[in-house]
């Protein structure tokens, strides 16, 4: 998933230290014997940018649509879940305990629960707590892929990214498309 938000930063900042390693990994790393999945409505990018230049193979992401469709919404007011890696491109996760405090303190009864596993959990859970958030914030852990549909059934809203941004929009769950690598709150928009 990381793949179309380093195209778009290749093509908006290209001396960007990240824009510049992508060319550099572009250049030695993607060749015939690369196989790349990604979301279907960057597969145009991508087979232009590797398909194209080096015969890299470019397919969509596996997503098994029908099983989110499915899902049957029934929202807890105020739940808000984010589901993946709590790794580097991921720093919405070390901006949400703020997040939370801020609407928490203005009245919103919110919570917010994190499904995903990485480098980033000590430093959330340091935030958490010097924020007295335990009650609010709850950390899942991972998740197998088959129990994920009924994660969204009692989500008000998702913030993230990637597959798990896709597949709560299947499910009918209104979104915030965190921006990579960004601390501050930027989003990319909703999804539909």
């Amino acid at each position: 998933n990381w793949v179309p938000d380093y195209f778009r930063l290749i093509r908006e900042k290209p001396w960007h230290p990240m824009a510049l390693f992508m060319r550099w990994n572009l250049k030695y790393n993607f060749n015939k014997e690369t196989t790349l999945m990604m979301k279907g409505m960057y597969i145009t990018d991508g087979k232009k940018l590797l398909g194209d230049k080096w015969g890299a193979k470019v397919f969509p992401v596996p997503i098994q649509g029908s099983r989110f469709l499915a899902v049957h919404r029934l929202p807890i007011r105020g739940k808000i879940i984010s589901v993946g890696r709590l790794d580097e491109m991921k720093e919405y996760n070390l901006h949400m305990p703020k997040v939370i405090a801020e609407l928490r303190a203005k009245g919103y009864d919110v919570t917010w629960d994190v499904y995903g596993v990485g480098i980033y959990e000590s430093r959330m859970r340091a935030l958490v707590d010097d924020l007295n958030l335990n009650a609010y914030i709850q950390f899942k852990g991972s998740i197998e892929y088959k129990n994920l549909p009924p994660v969204f059934e009692t989500a008000q809203c998702f913030v993230g990214m990637g597959t798990a941004l896709l597949e709560a929009s299947l499910a009918g769950v209104p979104n915030v498309h965190a921006a990579p690598f960004d601390e501050n709150g930027a989003s990319e928009g909703p999804v539909y």
